[in-house]
């Protein structure tokens, strides 16, 4: 019913999901939207917790491929 606690409640939560999504969605300088920037931050973290790099990542594809071939896999 309009006016119950209930109904304002639920109409606050309606404008704060609403305002997190045009947040979330504004395009930065970059081209990304802020949501899209916050998940490569978090990846970036998580590399960086894990001691892992893209280097790391390329020394270890290189080191593969150089196996392969000198097994005559490729």
């Amino acid at each position: 019913m309009v006016g119950s606690n209930n109904f304002d409640k639920t109409i606050n939560e309606a404008k704060k999901h609403n305002i997190k999504f045009k947040e979330d969605n504004r395009l930065l300088e970059s081209g990304l939207t802020v949501e899209e920037d916050r998940m490569l931050q978090n990846l970036d973290a998580k590399d960086k917790i894990e001691g892992v790099s893209d280097f790391d990542n390329f020394q270890i594809n290189k080191g593969m491929n150089n196996a392969l071939t000198n097994r005559g896999f490729k």
